[in-house]
């Protein structure tokens, strides 16, 4: 089973099963087109406190995770109540490693238990 969601940005990621790990994966691509590039520089820290008190969000990986959101707390619940004994795993690389923290952090305040695996891209 693959459940995929998009957001404004197109395709964003998807939900997968790992039946033979038993892992509830949810991913989120990394930087692919102009507009995840003006994503990735839309550096301003906007507040989250609904998520925390005092607690600031890089806006553009905001944004991004907030367009999905909706969706894919569905599906991960749909999910995690058909393979209760599966774990969950949040990944992400580059742009989606900053989209999976914040998505897994939103998530666990929403009763989730994952785990958050996320990989930037190094500069030279």
């Amino acid at each position: 089973m693959i459940n995929t969601f998009h957001s404004n940005h197109g395709p964003t990621g998807y939900i997968a099963l790992d039946h033979t790990q038993q892992l509830i994966v949810l991913t989120f691509r990394g930087t692919v087109s102009e507009s995840d590039g003006n994503t990735d520089l839309d550096i301003v820290l906007t507040p989250i406190d609904d998520v925390c008190t005092g607690c600031k969000a890089h806006l553009g990986f905001w944004v991004y995770w907030s367009d999905v959101a909706s969706q894919a707390s569905i599906q991960l619940r749909n999910a995690t109540t058909a393979y209760p004994g599966y774990k969950l795993n949040v990944v992400g690389h580059s742009l989606g490693g900053g989209i999976a923290a914040l998505a897994g952090t939103v998530l666990r305040t929403q009763g989730f238990i994952l785990d958050i695996v996320s990989k930037a891209t190094p500069t030279s």
